[in-house]
């Protein structure tokens, strides 16, 4: 299991409605958006019109942000495809 730490983004603070946040790493977690599926995204890059990254999990119950431990789909490059992996998100 990962832990990471997301602050607000002070340069683009809001993607598709909800706060993009952004960790000491450099990693970018927002609200992606793509052809009506929404999805929590976590990339190296910001791209408020995907809903796939190096991990993400589909907003189905609303858009609030999945903070504490979830299942997401983790991007796996020794299989070049998406897992199962458990995170847990902080926001503060």
């Amino acid at each position: 299991m990962s832990e990471t730490s997301f602050r607000i983004d002070p340069l683009q603070p809001k993607a598709n409605g909800q706060p993009h946040y952004m960790n000491s790493n450099g990693a970018h977690i927002y609200l992606g958006l793509k052809h009506g599926k929404r999805a929590w995204v976590i990339d190296e890059c910001f791209a408020a019109d995907e809903t796939s990254g190096q991990a993400f999990i589909l907003a189905i119950n609303g858009t609030a942000l999945p903070e504490g431990k979830h299942e997401w789909q983790y991007f796996d490059e020794t299989t070049s495809r998406h897992v199962n992996r458990e995170l847990v998100l902080t926001a503060g």
